[in-house]
């Protein structure tokens, strides 16, 4: 009876489900993450001493053992002796000496899941085994009510015990392995009983590995697939869940269309953030463009105005009562009629180079030049301002100091600087031109005075449109302010910096810098 019922557990436990179709996939082609998932620690799981599987070719492709450290390559089975056992058998078990003991192997073929009658041709093999350590016996002498001794094959038998041969593959005997009834089991008991004990045993075994399968295939792995994608925020591990889990794949499927709920939702975040980018970015444009409006206004309402005034008043006194007029008053009227006209004309030099500019009609064409050379065209041309207020230029620039820029704009920055200097330097001062290469990247150009410098809360105001910061030079010179505005953006445009540093008494440098050549900055 008991053994009827083991057998009914153990079909009923191969042909549940559908553990072995996975079993056949996997001898057929090795799986590593398959077999992670569902083979490692089995042998902890079973409470056997080894598992091992086999292709249909008898090749070893996977094996696994616990403590106890016997490998199947240190039992020496071999190739024949799993091919004997498995002929034309579904199940197996035989016994071997191993180096700690009596070792007992059984296994069972592997085949899908549909072959009820198991007709067709093993995939491949499973194949377990127990050391008959005294753990083991122990917990078999409980089960049996009886004393278990390890015997060797020729040992005389005794016809009050029952004595059951431990054959090995080619039915050879062993050991004998001989159970001693206790006290409490009556002798005339039938001795088949205990024989068929060890088969129960075994079946239990194959039931307990059909069952760990089972719970990593439908429980196990799904759940872990689903901890994997909503650790990694990837729905492709729900992909991974077998077909015939309706359970699961339903879960899977809503937790799928969660995911890609998801991804349209940060897809409309993300569309939002670049729309609401560039909306910000227009913002900004528009906004300078009504500072560059405003600047421009103000300078014509005011900065060019004022000097029209000068040139108006004076020439028309010259006109009206030139003859009234001495020698020396012409030549002061003349003087400020020439100041003015100047300072019109640097005014609409720089206003017309602004326009070009915002209006993105000027073209930007660097070429390799030597800076010492348009530093000494700018000293030339603006000598003469210079003589008048018996100021020194000097340029310690070596020869052949090479950038890579718009010669043009280069040479509209040294004017706006020089000029300043010049500007706001007073009588007797000097003005400084040096170059320093650095990191072979870029060469920097210092422009140093000995004028009045500049106040630590002007400084923040310089080189900005949207700060209104003018001041008359130690000469009365006007200015508008726009000039250092463009050195700004023309350094920019060509890949450098500018800033400032001054002290108001002590004068002010000003520093640039340009590429040296192609790609660097």
């Amino acid at each position: 009876m008991i053994m009827k019922i083991r057998s009914a557990q153990f079909i009923q436990g191969v042909y549940d489900y559908s553990a072995w179709d996975d079993m056949v996939a996997y001898v057929a082609k090795h799986d590593s993450i398959w077999e992670v998932s569902n083979l490692t620690y089995t042998c902890t799981t079973l409470g056997v001493n080894s598992i091992a599987i086999f292709n249909k070719n008898f090749e070893l492709i996977f094996e696994e053992h616990d403590s106890s450290g016997l490998a199947w390559k240190e039992l020496q089975i071999s190739d024949s002796m799993l091919r004997a056992s498995f002929h034309k058998r579904n199940e197996m078990s035989f016994f071997i000496r191993s180096p700690k003991g009596l070792f007992q192997v059984f296994g069972s073929i592997i085949v899908p899941t549909l072959d009820i009658n198991r007709r067709t041709t093993p995939q491949g093999y499973t194949v377990t085994g127990i050391l008959w350590d005294s753990a083991y016996i122990q917990d078999t002498e409980n089960a049996t009510l009886s004393d278990i001794k390890i015997r060797p094959s020729s040992w005389e038998r005794n016809l009050k015990d029952i004595d059951i041969d431990a054959q090995d593959a080619f039915n050879n005997n062993v050991a004998i392995i001989q159970f001693i009834p206790r006290q409490s089991i009556k002798p005339e008991i039938d001795n088949r009983l205990y024989y068929f004990t060890l088969i129960p045993l075994l079946l239990s075994l194959s039931v307990i590995l059909l069952f760990f399968f089972m719970l990593r295939r439908w429980i196990t792995n799904p759940l872990q697939n689903f901890k994997a994608s909503l650790d990694n925020d990837n729905p492709q591990f729900l992909k991974q869940i077998s077909q015939g889990n309706h359970e699961f794949l339903n879960v899977a499927k809503a937790l799928e269309e969660s995911f890609e709920s998801k991804k349209r939702l940060e897809s409309e975040i993300q569309e939002r953030k670049r729309a609401q980018a560039t909306i910000q970015m227009y913002s900004r444009q528009l906004e300078e463009s009504n500072i560059s409006k405003d600047k421009f206004f103000s300078i014509l309402a005011h900065d060019l105005k004022s000097p029209f005034h000068a040139l108006l008043g004076y020439s028309e006194i010259l006109r009206t009562d030139f003859d009234q007029l001495g020698n020396e008053e012409r030549r002061k009227f003349i003087e400020i009629i020439y100041q003015s006209s100047k300072i019109i004309y640097d005014l609409l030099e720089n206003l017309l180079q602004w326009a070009k500019l915002q209006t993105g009609k000027m073209t930007i064409t660097p070429v390799l030049f030597d800076i010492s050379r348009e530093a000494d065209s700018v000293i030339d041309l603006l000598q003469g301002q210079a003589i008048k207020k018996r100021i020194e230029i000097k340029s310690l620039i070596p020869e052949i100091t090479m950038v890579y820029a718009d010669n043009t704009m280069v040479k509209i920055i040294l004017q706006n600087i020089i000029n300043n200097a010049i500007k706001f330097t007073p009588l007797n001062g000097e003005v400084t031109l040096e170059a320093v290469l650095r990191e072979s990247k870029h060469m920097e150009i210092r422009i140093t005075d000995t004028g009045v410098g500049i106040a630590p809360e002007d400084l923040k105001q310089l080189f900005r449109i949207d700060a209104q910061f003018t001041r008359k030079g130690t000469a009365n010179e006007t200015g508008t302010g726009l000039g250092l505005i463009l050195c700004k953006e023309f350094t920019e445009k060509n890949g450098g910096k500018i800033w400032v540093d001054s002290m108001p008494g002590k004068g002010s440098t000003f520093f640039f810098t340009l590429p040296v050549q192609p790609g660097k900055s």
